[in-house]
């Protein structure tokens, strides 16, 4: 994780603007705030989509691992994961991720189009 100290852009911005507070536990995309503060599997999600957006935003991740990132250590059938999963996307799109998490047959990407920064407290 970075620190919040940090200030980092990631990508050309072609696509909406995302804000990330340097813990993830607010949200700010064109003007409107995602409090996640008591969301904690929304946010480890989020955050770790955002790093791997970071690292290749070409790349999409497996249910699986965006389970894990979210409950790390808990089993789960196949079903379930899938179950879950859904549910939490479909939250993070509701809450105004909507135009940044994006579908893929190999799984969940933010949009490569999307500029991620992330900095201090926002404001």
């Amino acid at each position: 994780m970075m620190s919040t100290a940090q200030e980092l852009s990631i990508r050309p911005s072609r696509g909406p603007t995302v804000l990330v507070d340097g813990s993830g536990d607010e949200i700010r995309v064109d003007g409107r705030t995602i409090d996640l503060r008591t969301r904690r599997s929304l946010r480890l999600i989020l955050m770790m989509l955002i790093e791997r957006h970071a690292i290749d935003p070409r790349v999409a991740t497996p249910a699986r691992d965006v389970f894990d990132a979210g409950w790390s250590g808990e089993r789960a059938s196949p079903r379930a994961v899938a179950a879950r999963v859904h549910t939490a996307m479909y939250t993070l799109r509701r809450l105004g991720l909507r135009g940044v998490i994006i579908r893929r047959d190999s799984g969940y990407a933010i949009d490569p189009r999307v500029e991620i920064r992330i900095g201090g407290a926002l404001m």
